[in-house]
């Protein structure tokens, strides 16, 4: 089992979760059974040039999708969130919305004063504050995360983040990416 194998049979996950296919959806979809998919989205085997044509004709995508990142970026430089459609007192955007295969989920939220937010803490994640001071709970123990200060919590329970500041608080959330 090579990196390339890993990151194809990651991305082929990524688009079946994407369109809503169950492995038996997707294996009634292209004829290969379900037992070979997941064989292939973990790793542990190389589709072959067939394969992946069926799989890419289920997805409605060109073949070499599931190339590109592994083969050729190695960097990817992703647009800011469009906040000004949003008015929401609390939202939370994904900065690495369209990486395919990345190793890490960054969110940037946004808490207008007054507000609350419950953040699932299911893998290690670090908290940046980027502008004003949040209030953090974590297993009644209350963290003020303030401009360029950072915060550190292991897996676990939620997260209550509050904004009791007049003005709006902006943090960067970081955890390890979710590939199901």
């Amino acid at each position: 089992m090579n990196e390339l194998d890993k990151d194809i049979g990651a991305k082929i996950r990524f688009f079946r979760k994407l369109k809503g296919f169950s492995l038996n959806q997707l294996s009634a979809a292209t004829g290969i059974a379900a037992s070979n998919l997941s064989v292939i989205e973990l790793g542990k085997s190389s589709p072959t040039l067939a394969t992946m044509v069926k799989l890419a004709k289920a997805f409605g995508m060109k073949v070499g999708t599931f190339l590109d990142d592994a083969l050729y970026t190695r960097a990817s430089l992703i647009a800011p969130p469009d906040s000004s459609k949003d008015n929401r007192p609390a939202a939370e955007f994904s900065l690495t919305r369209s990486i395919f295969l990345g190793k890490i989920d960054a969110n940037l939220l946004q808490l207008s004063p007054g507000t609350e937010w419950i953040q699932p803490v299911s893998s290690d994640k670090l908290f940046y504050g980027l502008q004003g001071t949040a209030e953090i709970e974590i297993d009644g123990e209350v963290f003020q995360l303030q401009e360029r200060y950072c915060l550190y919590v292991l897996p676990g329970p939620d997260c209550e983040i509050r904004n009791k500041e007049p003005g709006a608080a902006h943090l960067l959330i970081v955890s390890a990416a979710k590939i199901e």
